[in-house]
């Protein structure tokens, strides 16, 4: 009986302690001022990567094996099969303006991160890109496309992109001859900076 007792007056005294801390907690001002934001939305073909496809593949929007020593070779979705437009696109929201980099993070290669024996390599470079805000058959534009680089491309940023506008991309691929036939992979990246700004 006397337990039971001495566990009721603990239980007691903890409780009242615990709200007497609570009581007792002082309240404290919090402010903030947001100036300036953006953010970027990419589509849901470009999160799903870059795949290169042959010539009835990209008619198709399949991805097939594409042949050594071959040139220009299509992303996937650079042409839609219904309307011809390119499902890779970019959308910037926020109150200000930003520039757009992209790049890879390793070359093309038939292991991932390019190391351990037996890896082939297909530079980076072979992959060309062109953006445009724009979204038709003829642009963005083979004409003029850029080669990609390793890490973020600072020199050809996509400049001075508006919230609520969309910047739309193509993506093609030269295969070097020689190469054998196996899968090749990288980790595409892309970085929206304020105008201006250096992508890192």
């Amino acid at each position: 009986m006397k337990k039971a007792i001495f566990l009721i007056l603990l239980f007691s005294f903890i409780f009242l302690q615990t709200g007497k801390s609570i009581r007792e907690t002082p309240t404290l001002p919090m402010n903030l001022s947001v100036i300036s934001f953006y953010s970027i939305e990419i589509s849901d073909k470009l999160a799903e990567g870059i795949l290169f496809t042959n010539l009835t593949g990209s008619e198709l929007n399949v991805q097939y094996p594409l042949l050594a020593g071959s040139f220009d070779n299509n992303a996937t979705f650079n042409y839609n099969k219904t309307n011809q437009k390119t499902e890779y696109w970019v959308y910037v929201s926020g109150n200000m303006l930003v520039d757009i980099c992209q790049g890879a993070k390793y070359n093309l290669c038939s292991n991932l991160t390019c190391v351990g024996p037996g890896n082939y390599e297909i530079y980076i470079s072979n992959v060309t890109w062109n953006s445009s805000k724009i979204n038709d058959a003829q642009n963005p534009s083979l004409l003029n496309s850029i080669p990609m680089v390793l890490g973020f491309d600072n020199n050809n940023k996509i400049t001075q992109i508006q919230p609520g506008e969309y910047v739309y991309l193509r993506y093609w691929l030269d295969v070097p001859p020689n190469f054998p036939p196996y899968n090749y992979s990288t980790i595409y990246q892309v970085q929206a900076v304020p105008s201006g700004g250096t992508c890192v």
